[in-house]
This record gives C-alpha cells, structure tokens and sequence, in this order.
C-alpha cells in the first residue's frame, strides 16, 4: 500500500514538472495556431496563479511528509494536478491575449474562430443587453457549448466583438 502511495506522489509530481516546463512549448503551438495578432488585450495579473501553483506543489510535498489516507492522497494529487492546469495555461497565455486572425486568446483559453457558432449577445434586446456583464464576451461553440471571456473594460470588449464581427462577418445573423 505504502508503494501505491508514492507512485502516485510520484507521478503527480513528475505530472506537475512536466505542466510547468511545457508552458514555453505551448504557447508556441498556440501562437503558431493563432496566426497574425491583430488586436492586444490587456494582461491580467498573475498573483494568483503563482500562489496556486505555489500551494499545488507544497500539497504534493506535503504528502511524502504525512498520508492522508487512499481517498485524501488521490484527492489532494487530483486537486494540485488541476490547480497547475488551469493555472500554468493562464500564465503561458497572459502576454499574448489578444484577437488573432484564427482565433481569441484571452482568460487562459484560445478559441479558434472556426470553432465559433454564434454571439448570443448580437442577438439580445436592448433591454436584454444592458442586463449583461459590459465586461464579458459569451460566445456559442460548436463543440464546447458556451465559453465566456471577461475583460477590464466594456470598451475592450466591444473593440474584440468588432474584430471578431470584421473576421467573420457571418457572426452578426
């Protein structure tokens, strides 16, 4: 029992390594992707995807330390190895947020522009849309359903909308 315990330290530690040094390899792809940057957008700020990166990698040391059972080992390596996911994938996507000629990079995501169905927002009454977050940007995919950007200001996001709307045209039915 006590081997299974560190194999899956182990590999989720390894699992961890391998997230945080494969964020220069990934944003190339992406990048290489994305095509031509056509409009930047703002970068957020990184602090707490430091910290949960940070607090990922002491929970997995933390477990070569003291056993949490079989159901708290595999729980706590789940809960690091997706902290880092999502965490690694915002910071490695942070400076090169922006609308792209394939694509919207933005929140720690990239969405191909051929991946997008429709603007629900373009759609919305008048009343409707003063109901909706300024900040935010839902789209309707094809396959992931509903993905929604957030912005700092409704002035950026209405200057991403227009792009998206100059590149696709079809957008605005």
């Amino acid at each position: 029992m006590e081997r299974i315990r560190l194999l899956l330290i182990c590999v989720s530690f390894v699992m961890y390594v391998l997230m945080l040094v494969s964020v220069p390899l990934r944003k190339k792809i992406i990048l290489k992707r994305a095509g031509r940057c056509i409009l930047k957008i703002r970068k957020n700020r990184l602090f707490m995807q430091v910290v949960a990166i940070t607090f990922a990698g002491l929970l997995l040391a933390l477990l070569f330390i003291r056993n949490l059972g079989s159901a708290g080992n595999v729980i706590i390596c789940l809960v690091s190895i997706l902290a880092t996911a999502m965490s690694s994938e915002e910071i490695a996507l942070n400076d090169v947020s922006g609308l792209y000629e394939n694509g919207i990079i933005a929140d720690g995501h990239f969405l191909m522009l051929s991946e997008i169905f429709a603007i629900p927002a373009l759609s919305y009454s008048k009343e409707e849309q003063e109901r909706q977050n300024a900040n935010a940007l839902v789209i309707q995919t094809d396959k992931r359903g509903l993905v929604t950007f957030a912005f700092p200001t409704p002035r950026e996001r209405d200057a991403v909308l227009d792009g998206l709307l100059k590149l696709n045209p079809n957008l605005a039915r």
